[in-house]
């Protein structure tokens, strides 16, 4: 601008001297003057001048129109300055804005700077990271599908749709299975005929345990006890636990460790007691096939001892080990089914930082391309320059 105002005054000391001295030119130097220190004055349109003399140039009316052309000059140079500001203002918040002018486009340091504002859902080719991150957490394969990468959001959408596939199905297998064997037990496991065992066992040294307390007692139907029945047989179980603890290992034909009893029977329909029913041997008493076909009195129906495998096992009592499968079976779908929950909640988590770098690696990615400016150097010639950031 001071070189133009430079240049303007030259040429107002290079005019002819038939122009020296008029008030035109006094006029000239007025306008300078008074514009100076405005950031943008407005064009003036040049007035349409008389129709002069045939042959005759008058320096009245020549010199108004250098000085309105001089004007013009300095405004569309103010304009353009000030344009160029604010559009470099805008770019900073906004992202690229071309002016128009083929320097301040072309030769800007760069043509792009600061970050783009795209609101909740990314404009301009960004995508917002968050929102990425938040659709995945919920249903994997939406924020995939937000940030177009096809292939994963159709993985994860499988993968979860599989995933919980599988729970619904192992859990719903392992629930059958549990409410099966735990019909099992209540068919052909008896408190009263393990009860009436231990009395006799020799290894007991306590006192007989009232099993005629609960004879009455339909253990196969625990859901139609009366509240009498409940107490009964909640009393009858503290006292085979006390007798439990006053046992040994002591069996009819002279084996056994001597040791105490192991465990103890839970409460009737305690989840402990559907377990430990079919998986250690000192109850195996209590199963309906003890001893069957034989002398309940002879000396192999009082050993729990020696039975590691179906076939050795002196009483034959398959019940046992049928139930010990299907217990094993139905706690192995619901163990399978819980651990499922924890592969969704996985796929979850991974799916939602999965999106969330790969929305932040594409607006990184365009951050790197719209670093590429050209500039022009010392000797004039114009180049590419590309300016490269990672942020972590």
């Amino acid at each position: 601008m001071h070189g133009m105002r430079t240049l303007l005054v030259l040429l107002m000391a290079a005019m002819p001297p038939a122009f020296a001295g008029t008030g035109a030119t006094s006029a000239f130097a007025a306008t300078l003057e008074k514009d100076k220190g405005k950031s943008a004055p407005q064009l003036v349109e040049e007035p349409t001048p008389p129709s002069p003399k045939p042959g005759v140039a008058e320096p009245e009316e020549i010199l108004p129109r250098c000085v309105l052309a001089a004007r013009n000059v300095l405004a569309a140079e103010e304009n353009a300055d000030a344009d160029t500001g604010r559009s470099a203002r805008t770019r900073d918040k906004t992202g690229p804005i071309l002016t128009g002018d083929l320097h301040t486009d072309l030769l800007s340091p760069s043509l792009v700077s600061g970050e783009n504002s795209g609101g909740v859902f990314g404009s301009g080719g960004r995508r917002n990271p968050a929102l990425a991150f938040g659709m995945s957490a919920v249903v994997p394969g939406l924020g995939q599908a937000y940030n177009k990468s096809w292939i994963r959001a159709a993985v994860a959408g499988a993968l979860e749709i599989g995933l919980w596939t599988g729970y619904f199905t192992w859990r719903g297998q392992g629930l059958d299975g549990r409410d099966a064997y735990q019909a099992f037990a209540h068919r052909d496991w008896s408190p009263y005929r393990y009860g009436a065992w231990l009395n006799e066992y020799p290894g007991y040294g306590g006192s007989d345990l009232d099993i005629v307390s609960i004879e009455d007692v339909d253990f196969m139907n625990p859901g139609g006890w009366t509240a009498d029945q409940e107490q009964r047989v909640a009393a009858f179980f503290e006292d085979l636990r006390t007798a439990e603890r006053a046992s040994r290992y002591n069996n009819a034909d002279g084996t056994g460790t001597g040791a105490t009893f192991s465990h103890v029977l839970p409460n009737h329909g305690d989840q402990q007691y559907f377990e430990l029913i079919g998986k250690y041997f000192q109850f195996g008493a209590g199963w309906s096939d003890w001893c069957a076909g034989r002398d309940p009195n002879d000396a192999s129906c009082f050993s729990i001892e020696g039975f590691e495998q179906r076939d050795a096992f002196a009483q034959k009592t398959s019940l046992f080990f049928d139930y010990a499968e299907d217990h094993a079976d139905a706690n192995t779908l619901l163990r399978r089914a819980s651990r499922t929950t924890s592969i969704i909640v996985a796929n979850h988590a991974l799916a939602a930082l999965d999106a969330l770098l790969t929305s932040r690696f594409h607006n990184r990615g365009l951050e790197i391309n719209s670093s590429v400016s050209l500039r022009q150097g010392p000797d004039g010639v114009v180049s590419p320059v590309a300016n490269v950031r990672f942020t972590f």
